[in-house]
């Protein structure tokens, strides 16, 4: 039988008081990027080709970006908006296609 493991939220932990590496060294994926750097980085801020860091100053700039951020960089105004509209409908369009969805491709 396996343990019951609870989560953070359900064990009531105020958020201020969660460790955030903890819980990414035991349930992130084992191929999960962020494992390659020494030190443990929570983004918590990007725009154009720059992201922000929990705890850092100054910003890094993505050598990394994905999906439409490689062609637009991050929070682009027009891709944000659009994301918002569809979200305010419906949150969850992963297997279905949406109008806004397929203007963007």
């Amino acid at each position: 039988m396996k343990p019951n493991k609870m989560s953070v939220f359900e064990k009531g932990v105020p958020v201020s008081e969660i460790d955030y590496a903890s819980l990414k060294d035991t349930y992130a994926c084992p191929c999960d990027e962020s494992k390659m750097y020494d030190k443990f980085l929570l983004p918590v801020k990007a725009k154009g080709m720059w992201v922000w860091f929990d705890g850092e100053e100054e910003p890094y700039l993505d050598l990394v970006l994905n999906y439409s951020s490689v062609n637009f960089g991050h929070c682009y105004p027009p891709i944000v908006e659009i994301a918002k509209k569809v979200i305010e409908r419906v949150d969850q369009i992963h297997s279905f296609q949406s109008k806004e969805k397929l203007e963007l491709s």
